[in-house]
């Protein structure tokens, strides 16, 4: 109950897969005794399982064994994730843009934590803005971006270079 690895290998008893998974922000917390699993982010998942921004809770509590996660009726499973919200530039070298369209009068809470799941810094927004990482003293790699709005959970990996 606090993260495991997951090996995964074929029939021939070779590595298909191999990653350590946590149970603490910035993975997906609701899957950490809530009820959820934790399911691939996109419908044809790419990139590093062992990144939280590969992975989100699953729709449903107990999750969907043997199953895909649905996705709510009227949405688009590949793009479902995208839902309108964009971070940019990425690679960014200090500001970053978030901009939620139609969005303009709701709250946001973006998250910056460090590749580690270590958090560095938060700040509200309302329906998007600027965000200066410039004034954080971060050193080149790669973070993630937690973008809550209501109910959704948005996150996006951050390429910073000084």
């Amino acid at each position: 109950n606090g993260g495991e690895e997951v090996l995964l290998r074929d029939t021939a008893g070779n590595q298909v897969i191999r990653f350590v998974y946590s149970d603490d922000a910035p993975w997906p917390t609701e899957a950490d005794g809530a009820g959820y699993s934790l399911v691939s982010a996109e419908h044809n998942p790419s990139g590093d399982p062992a990144l939280p921004g590969y992975w989100k809770h699953s729709l449903r509590v107990g999750g969907s064994p043997f199953a895909n996660d649905p996705f709510p009726l009227g949405v688009d499973p590949l793009q479902a994730q995208e839902s309108g919200v964009r971070l940019y530039p990425n690679p960014t070298s200090g500001i970053l843009y978030l901009d939620m369209p139609g969005r303009s009068s709701q709250g946001v809470i973006f998250t910056l934590y460090g590749i580690k799941g270590e958090f560095i810094h938060q700040v509200n927004l309302q329906g998007g803005g600027t965000i200066h990482l410039e004034e954080l003293d971060l050193s080149t790699g790669i973070y993630v971006a937690r973008i809550q709005t209501g109910q959704e959970m948005h996150t996006r990996k951050i390429i910073f270079n000084k």
